[in-house]
C-alpha cells in the first residue's frame, strides 16, 4: 500500500460522498446567525469543498475560500460552477501564510480546521494573520473539536458507491493523551466495479487539542471574545461532555 505525500490530494473527489450526511445547510444558517448585518466580504480559511460557502453565499456576500489542498479547491471550484454561483473564489494557499490586500468583515474556519493548527506558535501565526486580513471591528468564527469523546481507540468502516467504483474507507482514531493529539489515519480501498482494478492508499491526520485558556490568552491580545457556545447553541456554555465549542471573537483596534 503506497502513501500519499499529502492529505486530500487522492481523497478530494470522494470527500463529499463520505459527508453526504453533514448538514451543511443547518450548520450555514448557525454560523450567519453572527454575522455582521450589513452586506460582507468573507474569508473562510481550510474552506475544503466550499460546502458552507454554497450555504452561506448570497447577493449581499462575496466569499473567498482559502485551502492548501489544490484538489479541494478544484472540487470546490466544481461545485461551485455547477451551482452556477458566482460570488465565490478561492485560491490554493496555507492558511498561515495567507495575507490579503483587500480585507474582510468575516473570517471564518469552520469543521475544526483549528485543530489542525499543531504548535502554539503557529496558533499565534495564525491569530497575527487573521488580524490582518481582517476590516476594522472585523469578526473571526470558528469551532474546536475539543475529542472530550474519545477516550480510547477507535474504529470505523465506511463504504460509498460512485458510478462503478466502490470505495470503502477504514479509520482508525486514537487519541494521543500525552501530547494532545488526536491520530487519524484512513486507509482507502478502491474498486471499480466494471474491470475490477483495485487501488489502494493511506492518508494519517494528526489534530491537536487546543486548551480554551490558551486560545483566549492569544486571542485576547487582538480580539475580544463575544461568543463562547456549545456547538450549533446559540446561548449555552460548552461543558466537558461536549465535543465542540464554537467562538465569535471581534477585531480590537489597536
Amino acid at each position: 500500500m503506497s502513501k500519499i505525500k499529502k492529505n486530500f490530494s487522492k481523497s478530494a473527489k470522494f470527500y463529499d460522498y463520505f459527508y453526504k450526511k453533514k448538514s451543511y445547510l443547518k450548520e450555514a444558517k448557525y454560523i450567519s446567525y453572527f454575522f455582521p448585518k450589513e452586506k460582507k466580504f468573507l474569508l473562510e480559511l481550510g474552506c475544503g469543498t466550499a460546502s458552507h460557502s454554497v450555504f452561506l453565499t448570497n447577493k449581499k456576500n462575496e466569499i473567498l475560500g482559502i485551502d492548501k489542498s489544490r484538489q479541494m479547491i478544484a472540487e470546490a471550484k466544481k461545485k461551485i460552477k455547477s451551482k452556477k454561483i458566482k460570488n465565490v473564489n478561492f485560491k490554493v494557499a496555507d492558511i498561515l501564510e495567507f495575507k490579503s490586500v483587500k480585507k474582510f468583515d468575516v473570517c471564518l474556519m469552520m469543521f475544526n480546521v483549528i485543530n489542525y493548527i499543531d504548535t502554539d506558535k503557529k496558533l499565534e501565526k495564525l491569530i497575527d494573520n487573521i488580524y490582518f486580513n481582517l476590516k476594522k471591528d472585523g469578526v473571526v468564527i470558528f469551532d474546536q473539536w475539543k475529542f472530550s469523546n474519545i477516550n480510547k481507540n477507535n474504529f470505523k468502516i465506511k463504504t460509498i458507491i460512485i458510478n462503478n467504483k466502490i470505495i470503502t474507507r477504514k479509520g482508525t482514531t486514537q487519541n494521543l493523551k500525552s501530547t494532545n493529539r488526536l491520530k487519524i489515519n484512513y486507509e482507502y480501498v478502491v474498486k471499480d466495479s466494471s474491470d475490477n482494478n483495485v487501488k489502494k492508499f493511506t492518508e494519517t491526520h494528526y489534530l491537536k487539542i487546543h486548551n480554551i485558556d490558551k486560545i483566549k490568552l492569544l486571542i485576547k491580545k487582538k480580539f475580544k471574545i463575544v461568543k463562547y457556545l456549545s456547538w450549533m447553541d446559540y446561548n449555552k456554555k460548552p461543558t466537558k461532555s461536549d465535543s465542540q465549542s464554537f467562538i465569535v471573537a471581534k477585531k480590537i483596534n489597536i
